[in-house]
C-alpha cells in the first residue's frame, strides 16, 4: 500500500481540504464542535500560498455551517497580515490551545482580497471567535480590508469598527466608496453620499452619517460575555498569555486588543489575575494592569483596585495607582488613601498624585488624606519627588485653601522648580501641566535662575488657590 506521506503535496493538500469540509458538514453547530486544533492545519489548502488566488476565493466562498474547528483556523490565518499584528497564534495541543510565532504575511501586499474576502465569510457565518483579530484588523495597511473587518466586527457585536467606517468615508474613492456602501447595508440609512458628488456634497453627507452614528451605533455595540463561545473564550485567553511572554511588540498589541474587548478581557484578566498561575509572572500581571486602563467600565476600576490592594509586587501596585488616577475614579478614594502608607515609595508617590487627579469635592471622612499629604510636604527627610507630588495634589484636593497648607505646599512646589534636579523638575512641570493646563512659560530643561518671570506667575497663582 502507498502511504499518503508519499503522495505529492498537492494531492495531499487537496485531501486535507476534502476531509476537513467533509467533517465540517458532519459536525454540530460551531459552538458544539470546538475539538482540539489540527496539527496538520499547515497543510490544509485554505492557507496554502502556493495556490491560485482565485483557487483561495471560491474555497473561502463555498464555506458553509457548520465549520469543522480547522476550518475555522484557516479563515483566521488567511485574513492576517503584519500591518495588523506582529504575531500570529497557531494552533497546537497545549493547555491555551495556541502558541505564538512572528507573522509571516509582510512585504508587498499582494493578499489583500484575500483577507477581505475572509472577513466577508466571517461575518455571513458569524464566527465570533474572530473577534480579536478583527479588532487588529481594523488596523490593516489596505483601506478595504479595514472596511471590511470593521462591518463584520458590527454584525458580531463590537461597534469599535464604527470610526474606521466614518473615517473612509473622508478616504480615496475606493475606501470611501466602500465605508459608503458597509454603512448603508448595516443601517438601511442613505443620505445622498457619493464618491462622484463632489468635495462638498461628501462632507455634508458624511457628518449626517456622523451625526447618526453618534445616536445610532456608537456605544451601542454589545460583545458575547465569557462563556458564551468555548474558540472565543481560548482566543482571549492566549491574548492575556501573550501579556506574560518576552516580546514587547507581541505584549503592546495584545494589551491593545485586550483594551478594545471590554469586560469580555476584564473576566479573562480576572481568571488569571486572581489565580495561582501569574503569582510569579509580575510582567503578566503588570501589562494586565496596563490592559484594564484602556477599558472604561466599573469592573475593569473594581480589578484595579483590587490588583492595587493586593498584588505581591510594589510595581504593579503603582501601576494600578496610576490606572486610577488617569481613569479619575472616584470610587477609588479609599483605595488610594490607604496605598499612601504602602511600605514602597514608589506605590506612595502614584497614590499621591492620583489621589489629586481624581479631585473632585471631599466629603468629611476622607479628609484624612490631606492630613497624609500635607505631612509628605513637610517631612524634610522624606524624597523630593514625594513632597512634591504631594503639594501638587494638596492643590488639586482644594486643600491649599487652608492657610497653614497653602504656604508649605506652595514653596515646596516653587522650590522645586528652582532648584531640584533636572528629572524632578520635569516630573513636577508635567504635574503643574497636568493640573492648569499650562506651565505659564516654565521649561523644566532651563536652570531655575533664568525663569525669574515664570516663577513668580506660579508663586501669584498658588497664593490665590
Amino acid at each position: 500500500m502507498v502511504s499518503a506521506r508519499s503522495w505529492p503535496r498537492r494531492c495531499r493538500l487537496c485531501l486535507s481540504l476534502a476531509l476537513s469540509l467533509i467533517l465540517g458538514f458532519a459536525c454540530g453547530p460551531q459552538e458544539d464542535s470546538l475539538s482540539e486544533p489540527d496539527l496538520d492545519l499547515v497543510e490544509l489548502a485554505l492557507i496554502d500560498e502556493s495556490r491560485p488566488l482565485e483557487r483561495r476565493l471560491l474555497d473561502l466562498q463555498a464555506l458553509r455551517l457548520p465549520l469543522s474547528a480547522a476550518q475555522v483556523e484557516g479563515l483566521l490565518r488567511v485574513m492576517k497580515d503584519k500591518s495588523q499584528q506582529a504575531f500570529i497564534a497557531v494552533p497546537d495541543k497545549s493547555a491555551l490551545g495556541y502558541h505564538v510565532e512572528e507573522s509571516p504575511y509582510g512585504g508587498p501586499d499582494e493578499r489583500a482580497e484575500l483577507r477581505w474576502t475572509a472577513m466577508m465569510t466571517i461575518e455571513r457565518l458569524k464566527v465570533v471567535e474572530a473577534i480579536p483579530d478583527l479588532l487588529s484588523a481594523i488596523h490593516d495597511r489596505h483601506p478595504v480590508v479595514r472596511v471590511h473587518a470593521a462591518a463584520a466586527l458590527w454584525t458580531l457585536g463590537g461597534d469599535q469598527g464604527i470610526p474606521v467606517l466614518l473615517k473612509g468615508l473622508e478616504g480615496k474613492a475606493l475606501e470611501n466608496e466602500a465605508s459608503a456602501a458597509q454603512l448603508r447595508r448595516l443601517t438601511s440609512q442613505e443620505f445622498g453620499f457619493s464618491t462622484d458628488g463632489g468635495w462638498t456634497n461628501k462632507q455634508i453627507a458624511a457628518k449626517k452619517w456622523g451625526d447618526y452614528a453618534a445616536e445610532h451605533l456608537l456605544g451601542k455595540g454589545k460583545l458575547p460575555t465569557k462563556g458564551q463561545d468555548k474558540g472565543l473564550d481560548r482566543r482571549v485567553a492566549f491574548l492575556v498569555d501573550v501579556l506574560g511572554q518576552h516580546q514587547f511588540l507581541f505584549m503592546e498589541q495584545s494589551r491593545r486588543s485586550l483594551g478594545q474587548l471590554g469586560d469580555l478581557a476584564v473576566a479573562h484578566l480576572k481568571d488569571r489575575l486572581s489565580g495561582d498561575a501569574p503569582s510569579g509572572n509580575q510582567q503578566l500581571r503588570a501589562y494586565g494592569v496596563q490592559a484594564l486602563e484602556r477599558i472604561t467600565s466599573s469592573s475593569a476600576r473594581g480589578l484595579l483596585r483590587e490588583r492595587l490592594q493586593s498584588d505581591q509586587d510594589a510595581s504593579v501596585r503603582a501601576r494600578a495607582a496610576k490606572a486610577l488616577g488617569r481613569l479619575k475614579d472616584q470610587d477609588s478614594r479609599a483605595a488610594l488613601t490607604a496605598a499612601l502608607s504602602d511600605a514602597d515609595e514608589g506605590v506612595v508617590i502614584a497614590a499621591a498624585r492620583a489621589c489629586g487627579q481624581v479631585g473632585g469635592p471631599m466629603k468629611s471622612g476622607e479628609r484624612t488624606v490631606g492630613t497624609i499629604l500635607l505631612a509628605f510636604v513637610s517631612d524634610l527627610k522624606a524624597a523630593p519627588r514625594l513632597r512634591n507630588t504631594a503639594a501638587v495634589a494638596s492643590f488639586r484636593l482644594g486643600l491649599g485653601l487652608a492657610s497653614k497648607a497653602k504656604g508649605p505646599a506652595s514653596e515646596r512646589i516653587l522650590e522645586g522648580l528652582l532648584k531640584g534636579a533636572l528629572e524632578e523638575r520635569s516630573d513636577l512641570a508635567e504635574q503643574l501641566e497636568e493640573w492648569r493646563g499650562d506651565l505659564m512659560g516654565y521649561d523644566p530643561l532651563v536652570a531655575g535662575d533664568q525663569q525669574a518671570a515664570s516663577l513668580a506667575r506660579w508663586r501669584e497663582l498658588l497664593a490665590t488657590q
